[in-house]
């Protein structure tokens, strides 16, 4: 993802990678947290 946008800062890509973190990245980085906070 990072090499779409290092040089490119169209709209286009802003919401493309808005649209990677809401619906990708941040739902497994919540699902790790919750898993190890119930670890801990």
């Amino acid at each position: 993802m990072r090499n779409i946008t290092s040089h490119t800062y169209t709209q286009s890509a802003l919401d493309e990678n808005v649209r990677y973190i809401l619906e990708d990245f941040y739902p497994l980085v919540r699902d790790l947290y919750d898993t190890l906070k119930a670890r801990l």
